[in-house]
């Protein structure tokens, strides 16, 4: 424990955005050479012995980050980057141990889920067969996010608990969406893809709407939009179309929370914001390829946001009955 202790204790490297990122390391040479170089939020050490692997792999950027972790000889890690970022860990197999710099500590397993602060954090150890997904979003994000869900202060941000059980419906369908976030991504990131930055900011109102918190309730206020603040969303949305547009936009527009615009959205036109948008941008696709047979499937497909044909004639297809080539 304490040769481990020793590597912990190097000075911190650089930590970069790496849009595809991609390591195994095996051995101390390895590690040595990960830890001085840096690039990673984090550093690494061994639990005992001669024998390390860990390997990771996704992407990090300043907002977002999602990776997953693998390691046959387990790890302890040291938080190299304390800004105020937030992670979610699904646990697959093996377990972590975390501890805190108040000194409480939590132990989690396979089937559960931990939720951890960076600024809190003093060291992790995971056990030899670890494997995870995770997810580091900015406090600061989700400050906005509960504002725009509750319409409370950012500052007001409660603390979640530190770890959970993995079988809530919200829970099931957080580890989804970074799942599809780390698929796009993996794919290759592309400033014309206009799906990411929605999935993004549904990870952070899943995370704030299905994460249960530690000692602290909201009662909500059952308010519903009205038909005219419905309309006014809908033509915001259609004159927006081909643009980046994100939930709080809609909201704000309108003048309304987020979440009373989700729920009156679904009970009024039966659909979410967000599955109306992608629908309509399906509908002005459809309508080009239709009338149009210069621009390739390519070019149309990325005018209307979609940078990925797999999941654009997917989409296409289940809304048309028919692939964007059959036109």
């Amino acid at each position: 424990m304490s040769d481990s202790l020793s590597l912990l204790a190097c000075k911190p490297a650089v930590w970069r955005p790496q849009p595809i990122m991609r390591y195994s390391v095996v051995g101390n040479r390895q590690l040595n050479r990960l830890n001085e170089s840096g690039g990673v939020a984090v550093h690494l050490g061994r639990i005992s012995g001669d024998q390390f692997h860990v390997a990771f792999q996704g992407t990090q950027s300043t907002s977002l980050s999602i990776w997953t972790t693998s390691t046959k000889s387990g790890f302890i890690s040291k938080p190299k980057v304390l800004d105020d970022l937030i992670s979610i860990r699904f646990i697959d197999q093996g377990t972590m141990l975390r501890s805190n710099q108040n000194g409480k500590e939590v132990v989690a397993g396979s089937n559960h889920a931990l939720y951890s602060v960076f600024a809190e954090m003093e060291i992790e150890q995971a056990s030899p067969g670890f494997s995870a997904t995770s997810a580091t979003v900015r406090r600061s994000d989700m400050g906005k996010a509960w504002q725009a869900l509750f319409k409370q202060d950012a500052s007001t941000l409660p603390n979640f608990q530190a770890y959970i059980k993995v079988e809530d419906a919200g829970i099931l369908a957080l580890r989804q969406t970074i799942w599809t976030l780390g698929m796009k991504v993996a794919r290759q990131l592309d400033p014309g893809d206009l799906i990411i930055p929605l999935l993004h900011e549904v990870l952070i109102y899943q995370i704030i709407g299905s994460w249960p918190k530690a000692g602290f309730t909201i009662v909500p206020k059952h308010e519903d939009a009205s038909d005219r603040q419905i309309k006014s969303a809908v033509e915001f949305i259609e004159d927006r179309i081909s643009l980046a547009i994100s939930l709080d936009d809609i909201a704000s527009y309108v003048g309304v929370s987020v979440r009373t615009l989700q729920s009156s959205f679904k009970k009024k036109i039966g659909l979410s914001p967000i599955q109306f948008l992608i629908m309509r941008r399906l509908d002005r696709a459809m309508e080009d390829l239709s009338k149009n047979n210069t621009d390739s499937v390519g070019e149309v497909a990325r005018r209307w946001g979609f940078v990925h044909m797999s999941d654009f004639s997917r989409r296409y297809k289940q809304r048309f009955g028919k692939t964007p080539k059959q036109r």
